[in-house]
């Protein structure tokens, strides 16, 4: 059985409407009742956020910086899946419905984030439901990987 392999217009037209980019960013968002009581802290270049299979009990808005998502191997090879940069939240899903991370987070610039943990995500997702929707609608960044 083979699989089906898309025509070049469905293949460009796909292309248009899904970018095909490694990086990720939003900046310009407000995300003032995200982070409202919290302080920022820096992450140092080559700092790492969180481990592949470490808990999920935070979530993490990168202010400022660049934080890369890889998946690590058994045979000790990373794999960097995408970057993401200002105003992009990374961990929501996990902080949202518990479990593990499934990749490792590593700082490639010198970060500034907030570090949001998961219960107070989840109270401030209650008080504003349309909340987790904003991050399914960022915009891709063109850039170099």
């Amino acid at each position: 059985m083979t699989g089906h392999r898309p025509s070049d217009s469905e293949a460009n037209s796909l292309s248009q409407r899904v970018p095909l980019t490694p990086w990720m960013t939003a900046s310009g968002m407000d995300w003032s009742a995200l982070t409202a009581g919290l302080s920022p802290e820096i992450l140092p270049k080559g700092g790492i956020l969180y481990q592949q299979g470490s808990p999920s009990d935070e979530m993490f808005l990168i202010v400022e910086g660049r934080v890369r998502l890889e998946c690590c191997h058994s045979n000790g090879k990373n794999r960097a899946i995408y970057i993401v940069s200002n105003g992009v939240t990374i961990g929501e899903a996990g902080a949202m419905f518990g479990g593990t991370h499934d990749f490792q987070a590593v700082a490639v610039s010198r970060c500034t984030l907030y570090r949001i943990p998961a219960p107070l995500f989840r109270r401030r997702v209650e008080a504003f439901p349309a909340w987790p929707f904003r991050s399914f609608k960022l915009p891709p960044e063109r850039g170099r990987f």
